[in-house]
């Protein structure tokens, strides 16, 4: 199950009015949630920062913030995103790709967003160290003068 939210930079009153008149909210719902798109909405003036109404929307999605995803055209998103423990998803709307590195998943547009792709965002997280799925890495053997391993001898 995929849950939405809506993080907004801007007044909780111009958004709501804004999701109402375009169908996106039940009708007399005032959150976004319970029978709207989204099952959240935080915006500017109800937050102290970008990634804090992350948070909150994680928060009141019910879900913790490494299962969630931001999906913004911006690089301070990606960023905010990761400081937060979140993934990041951005289109290349304004940015060059190489600009958008830091992201996780950087798409051309929304139509290319798939659950196959959303899934393999999260794939790696979910793997455990026996599964075949990571690699340890050795350090490889120095002998000293005496002719022993070095390689914890830090």
């Amino acid at each position: 199950e995929v849950r939405l939210a809506l993080t907004a930079d801007a007044p909780a009153a111009s958004v709501r009015a804004a999701l109402r008149l375009l169908g996106l909210c039940a009708d007399g719902d005032e959150t976004g949630g319970a029978g709207g798109v989204f099952g959240a909405v935080v915006c500017a003036d109800e937050s102290e920062d970008e990634g804090q109404m992350f948070l909150q929307a994680a928060e009141l999605l019910e879900r913790p913030p490494r299962r969630c995803a931001v999906l913004d055209v911006t690089l301070r998103s990606a960023l905010q995103a990761h400081e937060v423990l979140m993934k990041s998803i951005c289109l290349t709307h304004r940015l060059p790709l190489y600009a958008l590195k830091p992201a996780d998943l950087v798409l051309a547009s929304l139509s290319e967003l798939t659950m196959i792709s959303l899934r393999s965002l999260f794939e790696r997280d979910e793997r455990s160290p026996t599964d075949g799925g990571y690699e340890l890495e050795r350090e490889p053997l120095r002998k000293t003068d005496r002719g022993g391993d070095t390689r914890n001898a830090r």
